[in-house]
């Protein structure tokens, strides 16, 4: 998610050229219709909230925040990197998060680089996950410092 010039957030939807401030955790909102307060994991683009009640997001914004992802291939297709991936950097893979569950979908792409102006840095693998011989579908990441909107020297 990314900080706009509104005041509000919106989905980051960079790939190699993402500008995040954190990750989207939930939402909490007054139903317009139930007049009930929801929280929930997504929040659908259709739902009406109460009039004169404000829909406040859950933000994981710490740039030293570390996240599990997966790795895919190109979309959703699973796939994985090897422990020589740690250290490097990656580039998003920007699928549809599932609107059932509210689970992200967001995932990192299989190819790593040192290019400096990749948005994510992968920490570790999760060693856990190892499918073959140093074969790793998922990794531990941060948002690269510089790349992160709270470090990042251009304003919204």
């Amino acid at each position: 998610m990314e900080r706009v010039a509104a005041g509000t957030i919106e989905k980051d939807t960079g790939t190699t050229t993402a500008t995040p401030a954190g990750v989207f955790m939930g939402v909490q909102f007054t139903n317009g219709s139930t007049g009930q307060v929801q929280q929930q994991q997504f929040y659908p683009a259709s739902q009406s909230i109460k009039s004169g009640t404000k829909i406040f997001a859950v933000v994981a914004d710490d740039p030293d925040t570390l996240f599990q992802v997966a790795v895919v291939s190109g979309t959703t297709v699973i796939s994985g990197v090897g422990i020589s991936a740690i250290g490097n950097n990656g580039t998003l893979v920007q699928n549809a998060g599932s609107t059932t569950s509210g689970n992200s979908a967001v995932a990192l792409l299989d190819s790593t680089a040192t290019t400096i102006t990749l948005p994510i840095r992968i920490i570790d693998v999760v060693r856990d996950t190892e499918t073959t011989a140093d074969n790793f579908p998922e990794v531990i990441v941060k948002i690269n410092a510089t790349m992160h909107q709270y470090n990042n020297a251009t304003g919204v």
